[in-house]
């Protein structure tokens, strides 16, 4: 069984990718902390929420962990106390059922190295693009994803953060990373800040091999280009970063 971790988890793209190719795959834990898409996650790739996970957990309980966690409404910034406490005590129970059935982390900034259970296979890491994509730009955000931005591009060093963690604990990294975000983070005005991130990678025993992809050559009436690099987890070992280097090449990867 593929052992997934998919963070900036969304609707689960990721996960639908692997079903589609016919993978057999485990999602062991998702990372979101946009509520609709927490709802939206558990309903898609669960089938409904299994609101018996609360049965034993009084309101007191369930507002209390929810208090505990960094969420947002909109996916841009923490819900405000008094949204907060619009919140149903049904919908508490709903929200409260689908992080636990989806195993999720919620906020990527609560989440550590030990968090991260070892065997993991695959950790995908979709990051926000706003402030990487064209728009972005034309509406003033060119930061990029710099370290010291604190946008949320930015996201992607909290990625970095995690995997150091464990590399610093001995911890077994994940065999496969893939990134998937807008084709503006292969231009020259973020290449120093995405070699940064490249080289970090390397240094933890990484292979990175990066591509484009257009939906329209995918049967998609859309033409929506996107840059995507995996990270194979090599360990130093030359043999094995050949082979790979071989595949990637002969499969024109």
């Amino acid at each position: 069984m593929f052992r997934v971790i998919e963070t900036f988890s969304s609707i689960g793209a990721q996960a639908k990718a692997l079903e589609r190719m016919g993978i057999k795959y485990e999602v062991v834990n998702t990372c979101d902390w946009d509520i609709n898409a927490i709802i939206a996650y558990c309903r898609i790739h669960k089938g409904k929420i299994d609101i018996s996970v609360c049965k034993d957990k009084t309101d007191e309980e369930i507002e209390t962990f929810l208090r505990n966690t960094t969420l947002s409404l909109d996916g841009k910034k923490p819900i405000t106390e008094c949204a907060f406490n619009r919140l149903t005590p049904e919908f508490r129970r709903l929200l409260y059922a689908a992080i636990k059935q989806t195993n999720n982390f919620v906020s990527i900034t609560d989440v550590h190295g030990s968090d991260i259970c070892e065997g993991v296979d695959l950790l995908t890491y979709s990051f926000p693009c706003q402030d990487l994509s064209l728009c972005g730009c034309w509406h003033g955000n060119k930061s990029g994803i710099a370290r010291d931005a604190h946008n949320r591009s930015g996201m992607l060093w909290e990625v970095e953060r995690i995997l150091k963690e464990m590399h610093s604990a001995n911890r077994q990294l994940p065999k496969f990373l893939v990134m998937e975000n807008v084709t503006n983070i292969l231009s020259t005005t973020h290449k120093r800040a995405f070699d940064d991130w490249k080289n970090t990678l390397v240094s933890m025993g990484y292979a990175n091999h990066i591509y484009r992809l257009n939906a329209k050559n995918f049967g998609v009436p859309q033409k929506r280009e996107r840059a995507y690099m995996i990270s194979v987890l090599c360990g130093g070992d030359s043999a094995k970063e050949e082979l790979i280097n071989k595949y990637f090449a002969e499969n024109n990867l």
